[in-house]
């Protein structure tokens, strides 16, 4: 969670840095949580923004997906989970305006029940 915080921080003040000013900026995230994910079954679930400048691109900055998950550049999660976690993700989502916003994303993979 430390790792996390600093992650953010550090992305807070590149930002600031970078010249995009918050107030130019409308990329938002629709998506404010992920789904629970189970241990072998296949996972297709897209993370979901709106009101920036399309194309978007998806980047984790902190952190590290499940065993067996991917998130690809389009912000889709594919695969099939191969054991339990309980993980939380930094990603990146910017626009072609130049715009970036980070959303930490709790990420968790479960035995399902019989």
């Amino acid at each position: 969670m430390r790792k996390t915080i600093i992650g953010i921080v550090m992305f807070l003040a590149m930002s600031a840095i970078c010249g995009v000013a918050e107030a130019q900026c409308t990329l938002t995230t629709v998506t404010e949580s992920l789904p629970a994910f189970f241990v072998g079954d296949p996972a297709n679930f897209d993370i979901e923004v709106c009101c920036g400048t399309a194309p978007y691109h998806f980047e984790i900055i902190d952190g590290e997906m499940p065993d067996g998950l991917h998130l690809n550049a389009n912000g889709k999660i594919t695969g099939k989970p191969r054991e339990e976690a309980d993980v939380t993700v930094l990603v990146l989502i910017s626009d072609s305006a130049g715009c970036t916003l980070g959303v930490a994303y709790p990420v968790r993979v479960m035995v399902p029940e019989p």
